[in-house]
């Protein structure tokens, strides 16, 4: 498969721990982003929205 280029800004140290837990568990960044990405595309990861009311709205 032809593999591209991707560049996204990504908070310091959320990218630092992810880094060093690649290098401790000997698995290369982009495997795992690719792993991240397939799953996610295929429906695997589920976004949960949770609202909760203020005391303003509760009058």
């Amino acid at each position: 498969m032809a593999k591209k280029t991707f560049g996204t800004s990504i908070d310091e140290k959320i990218i630092q721990d992810f880094k060093v837990a690649c290098a401790q568990n000997n698995i290369p960044m982009n495997t795992v982003m690719e792993l991240f990405m397939r799953a996610y595309a295929n429906g695997r990861f589920k976004t949960e929205i949770q609202y909760e009311k203020n005391q303003l709205e509760e009058k």
